[in-house]
């Protein structure tokens, strides 16, 4: 019989190589989590979901691992199919040694040492042992327990506008120490590539808000009152996953037309496209910036590379790469666009002059900058930086800190 090979992610300094790397781990290993962004389920979380055994947890819905089953030759029966539980987490165990260097593998042994107190290493031959311990373990837990037991303290779910949050609502109610908040995604409105899912989601939206979407009046409408409907759940976050970005996009009057033209089922061009996205992603900017919220974007994941498994098994099975789009004139295009957003809002909302506001935005940076000059040439002093806004000088000067070897924590928290 193989003997136990001792599991290494069960060493307190796993992945800590420097004196640094383990100061700052015990600054902040106590700290409650506070997690913005995740595609935990709200629904499983408002009913206290309990599992049935370690497959349906690690395997019943991550399409990472997936992803790797499939390289290491596992057949679909074993990965999505009828296989039974165990026969799938035997399949997903004997992967696992050709998974070393990989982060899947170091997920899987720290859920094992800290969920489970399980401090092997997961193969073929331990597999037997690991899966009756984990279940063990596994029928005194749920996703409650576990939320409390890491001191989870905020959670962002991934919400489309068309959801009714209603799960959200539930989980207020309950009193749980986790504060659950939905971040507004609403990528489907840019499917004008797309047609007859683009007319689907909007009968959708109209539905959800009580608005005819048939023009693009109707669906800046109807997305303005989803937005307005996520911020009195909570939200602050909007989320946005997109190929590559579109720049400042195009006119009002040439997103109507693309928008109107995709509805009666006609394919735009990429130029087209990319005016209709682009549009939108500005709005998206203008309903932020009014209400004061922070945006997220997750940018160049190419989604769904295989047809037959999108064809077979639906999207976000496993078949993602990164794609390779020029990126950074769009993006900057975008967050300009974005900052003339806030500089308005903020004007609004202070009667036409933020001049002491900037002013005092000023002096934050001048604070900031002069304590990372003073970590940079003092690689052993810890700074707790909290500014608000970015400028290049600050990003020269926290990578110096870096460069030096410098401790840094730093919070950078957008204008609005």
């Amino acid at each position: 019989m193989a003997s136990r090979s001792p599991n290494p992610v069960a060493n307190p300094h796993f992945l800590l190589t420097t004196d640094a790397a383990c100061e700052l781990y015990r600054a902040a290993a106590d700290e409650p989590i506070y997690d913005y962004h995740c595609h935990l389920s709200p629904a499983e979380i408002a009913a206290d979901k309990r599992w049935e055994n370690l497959a349906e947890v690690w395997l019943g819905g991550d399409h990472y691992k997936w992803r790797a089953m499939r390289s290491n030759g596992v057949p679909e029966s074993h990965i999505t199919g009828a296989a039974s539980p165990y026969d799938k987490f035997l399949a997903y165990a004997a992967t696992m040694p050709r998974l070393l260097r990989n982060p899947l593998w170091d997920w899987t042994h720290l859920e094992l040492s800290r969920i489970f107190g399980i401090d092997e290493v997961l193969d073929e031959w331990s597999a037997p042992r690991i899966w009756e311990a984990a279940n063990a373990k596994l029928r005194q837990l749920s996703a409650h327990a576990i939320l409390k037991q890491f001191r989870v303290a905020v959670i962002g779910t991934t919400d489309d506008p068309c959801d009714d949050l209603a799960e959200h609502g539930a989980i207020a109610e309950l009193g749980i120490s986790t504060r659950v908040y939905p971040a507004f995604r609403p990528d489907k409105a840019l499917a004008a590539d797309n047609p007859a899912a683009l007319q689907a989601w909007t009968m959708q939206l109209g539905a959800a808000t009580d608005t005819n979407c048939s023009t693009l009046d109707g669906l800046l409408t109807a997305l303005e009152a989803a937005h307005a409907r996520f911020h009195a759940a909570g939200s602050r976050l909007s989320d946005h996953g997109v190929i590559h970005l579109f720049g400042a996009g195009g006119t009002k009057n040439e997103a109507a037309a693309i928008y109107e033209a995709t509805l009666r089922g006609e394919r735009p061009d990429a130029a087209a496209l990319d005016a209709y996205r682009g549009f939108l992603m500005v709005f998206f900017g203008e309903l932020d910036a009014a209400r004061g919220w922070a945006k997220q974007l997750h940018i160049g994941a190419y989604r769904n590379g295989s047809s037959r498994g999108l064809r077979e098994l639906g999207p976000d099975t496993g078949y993602d790469s990164i794609g390779d789009w020029p990126q950074i004139e769009r993006l900057a295009a975008l967050v300009q666009s974005d900052e003339s957003c806030r500089f308005r809002s903020a004007q609004r909302r202070q009667g036409g002059s933020i001049a002491t506001k900037r002013t005092r935005h000023h002096t934050q940076r001048a604070t900031a900058c002069r304590a990372l000059r003073l970590a940079a040439h003092r690689p052993a002093h810890r700074v707790v930086c909290i500014t608000r806004g970015l400028n290049d000088h600050l990003v020269s000067c926290a990578c110096r800190v870096a460069a030096y070897g410098g401790a840094l924590i730093c919070r950078l928290l957008r204008d609005g």
